[in-house]
């Protein structure tokens, strides 16, 4: 029955890994409140839980490889670390799931060592994903770990995917526009100054191209016709250009097989029908 309201805020928030991270958001209120009273550091469980990529937080910090944890490092005794705040936090946090401590034989830049505190256990050369924490003493810090899985990739798969999601409704939402006013030369964006058509085909949207080619069939105008769309060269500033370095579509879909037949018919068939 739960699960009947999960799934659709599951599919809006496009993975479960980030629809967890929702979901423990009246815990944490709960932690913060009661770290104010009893003077320890909140959200431990939760941010292990996002350097391990079993939620998503939107966070930088679990992208990539990871780091690899080189030098000397041992195991080391809940009470062996100075600061009594952490000790505490690390003693009410792992009630349910043991925490292990590392220290580290390197020094920091700032000459403290640091303390690795994960879930999980860690050998020398793993790759690690771990966030320092705001509490340090004056000769250690404290960084919640998490080694590298293949959780890790599979939730740089999901970002990518929702990532590429989001570019091509933003394109599609250009495309709607430009079909509206029957011109397809505006610039994209301030960062990006290619002509929109010119973004289109390189991203290889094929259904969006094919969506500005048709509706440039049905404009009786020179600058919009569908040749013009193809084989019109601008250069890097996004300006109308016949120098050097400057290309039209045709050249842009050189990668792309589907792009270029889609292209060169359509260039085809309006020579056919100009021609008849």
């Amino acid at each position: 029955m739960f699960m009947k309201y999960i799934k659709p805020y599951e599919a809006h928030n496009e993975s479960w890994r980030k629809t967890k991270a929702y979901l423990t958001i009246p815990a944490l209120i709960v932690d913060i409140a009661l770290s104010k009273l009893l003077n320890y550091v909140p959200k431990l469980n939760s941010l292990y839980k996002s350097m391990a990529a079993k939620i998503d937080t939107g966070t930088s910090f679990n992208s990539g490889a990871g780091t690899p944890l080189t030098g000397s490092f041992e195991e080391i005794k809940l009470e062996d670390i100075k600061d009594e705040k952490i000790r505490r936090s690390l003693k009410l946090s792992g009630l349910f799931s043991e925490w292990h401590i590392y220290k580290s034989g390197r020094l920091s830049h700032d000459g403290k060592t640091p303390i690795y505190v994960s879930k999980d256990i860690i050998e020398e050369g793993d790759r690690v994903h771990g966030q320092r924490l705001s509490s340090d003493t004056s000769t250690e810090f404290y960084i919640v770990a998490a080694k590298h899985t293949e959780e890790h990739e599979e939730m740089s798969r999901e970002r990518r995917s929702s990532y590429e999601k989001k570019e091509y409704n933003r394109y599609k939402s250009m495309v709607t526009k430009a079909v509206e006013e029957g011109y397809f030369f505006n610039r994209t964006s301030m960062g990006d100054f290619a002509p929109l058509f010119h973004s289109l085909v390189k991203k290889n949207y094929l259904d969006l191209v094919k969506k500005c080619l048709d509706k440039s069939a049905t404009i009786k105008d020179q600058d919009n016709s569908i040749r013009t769309l193809i084989v019109r060269r601008f250069n890097s500033d996004g300006d109308r250009s016949s120098g050097y370095g400057s290309k039209n579509a045709l050249e842009l879909s050189s990668a792309f097989p589907e792009m270029r037949k889609l292209l060169v018919t359509s260039l085809h068939e309006e020579w056919q029908k100009n021609k008849n």
